[in-house]
């Protein structure tokens, strides 16, 4: 029921935009989800034919409606699953060549810049790299727990509030991560900040009431300040 209901809730529209994109993601990786949505699709099809041939039985005078032969039955019930089968392949069409709006971009950019941390960094200290260990693992509350830790002893290293941040927005504890990406706004050391940019990431993915203009005005600040993600966030401003 839950499925349905969410389902149903995506193409009567009441989803936000970071909904819209989870139900999209997920139709391309759980193969049984995109059955239900197909079945769905159809069914809903099937339900506007029969009551349109209810109707017109009505116009027509007519008072009941005659039993299918058996041969007919087998070739609508089918014609029915090819009908299925083609739903889903045009829905998952759909998917792959929609436009991207700014809260599918925010998203391709996590997982193409940020699914895997670089431990090739000079001069790291041992728990960042065991921390950047456990979050390449996808062991986030343990990377959580080493980068937290090296804050602690090295408060306001712009490393570890990136990396933070990061394992926050991966758990979408949203709040949280635009709390270290606020304060990495804030570093005056580093020549190209990625915090504007990945704060308007976290508030495009969160997707709250107003977080879609904040996250406007932080990309125009990125692409006038030349800050990190400037190309990404000139193509996004865009989208909007």
């Amino acid at each position: 029921m839950a499925d349905f209901d969410h389902i149903e809730d995506y193409f009567e529209g009441r989803c936000t935009s970071a909904e819209k994109l989870r139900f999209e993601e997920r139709c391309t990786v759980d193969q049984g989800f995109a059955e239900e949505v197909a079945f769905y699709v159809q069914s809903r099809q099937v339900l506007r034919e029969e009551l349109l041939n209810k109707k017109r039985a009505e116009w027509q005078g007519a008072t009941q409606n005659r039993p299918l032969p058996k041969l007919r039955t087998l070739y609508i019930a089918k014609a029915t699953a090819t009908a299925a089968a083609a739903v889903l392949l045009l829905f998952s069409l759909y998917l792959l060549i929609k436009p991207s709006g700014p809260a599918q971009l925010a998203n391709q950019y996590l997982h193409s810049h940020y699914d895997h941390l670089s431990q090739t960094m000079s001069g790291a200290s041992d728990t960042l790299q065991l921390g950047i260990t456990a979050y390449n693992n996808g062991s986030f509350p343990l990377a959580l727990e080493r980068f937290t830790a090296f804050t602690r002893t090295h408060p306001g290293n712009a490393d570890a509030l990136l990396f933070t941040g990061l394992v926050y927005l991966r758990q979408k504890n949203y709040d949280q991560a635009l709390q270290q990406f606020d304060t990495l706004s804030g570093a005056p050391a580093l020549y190209s900040n990625p915090g504007p940019f990945l704060k308007a990431v976290t508030l495009l993915q969160r997707d709250k009431t107003g977080d879609r203009e904040t996250a406007r005005r932080l990309l125009q600040e990125v692409v006038t300040r030349q800050l990190d993600g400037s190309p990404e966030a000139a193509t996004w401003l865009q989208k909007f």
